[in-house]
């Protein structure tokens, strides 16, 4: 498959697994159109791999593929099966997985996919942790670090929050720096330093 046919594939494999979830679902398209709006930060070779990342991202939670109850993984799986590596490393690593997957104990599962920690999961984290479970535009994080909009799923572990927002904060200034870059900005982009649990 050429990677141009990738974001066409990708919404189609999303459709069908994640297209009756309601409020994922929506979530899902709000990222793509983040991920649009960003993508002028990337190289042209790889905004499909972002536009495809973004349909994908959450594929782990549909119920067929939801096997090891952590989503990235569980869809990073699924993306290998299907023959694509370089989606499946950035499905397993986006929005701060790294963190969640160590507070689970999960960490040799996600270590199944060798990470890709440059500009392509950068934007894919900023689109991601930008849109609102419902679908809508989020604002700037809480002190929680989840940003404003975002509903926290109920689990029975939390995060250690200081070390989740300085991950997601470093991926979100890279992002918006870029992204002012190449717009023609020429201020910094307002991005709240990160506090630290205590």
């Amino acid at each position: 498959m050429e990677p141009t046919d990738l974001p066409t594939w990708a919404e189609q494999q999303a459709a069908v697994l994640l297209g009756s979830l309601g409020d994922r679902w929506t979530h899902v398209q709000g990222v793509v159109a983040q991920a649009r709006q960003v993508s002028v930060v990337l190289a042209p070779e790889d905004r499909p791999y972002l536009a495809a990342a973004a349909w994908l991202h959450d594929i782990g939670y549909a119920p067929p593929l939801d096997k090891l109850g952590f989503h990235p993984v569980d869809g990073a799986r699924y993306m290998r099966q299907q023959g694509h590596e370089r989606l499946a490393s950035l499905v397993a690593y986006h929005s701060g997985a790294r963190f969640e997957a160590e507070e689970r104990g999960l960490v040799a599962a996600l270590a199944e996919f060798a990470p890709d920690d440059g500009p392509l999961l950068d934007a894919l984290t900023y689109a991601d942790m930008t849109t609102g479970p419902a679908g809508a535009p989020a604002g700037r994080p809480t002190p929680s670090g989840r940003p404003r909009g975002r509903r926290r799923r109920p689990r029975t572990y939390d995060l250690d929050a200081g070390r989740l927002r300085a991950g997601w904060y470093s991926r979100r200034t890279r992002a918006s720096a870029e992204r002012g870059r190449v717009q023609g900005h020429a201020q910094k982009p307002r991005v709240t330093p990160p506090r630290y649990a205590t």
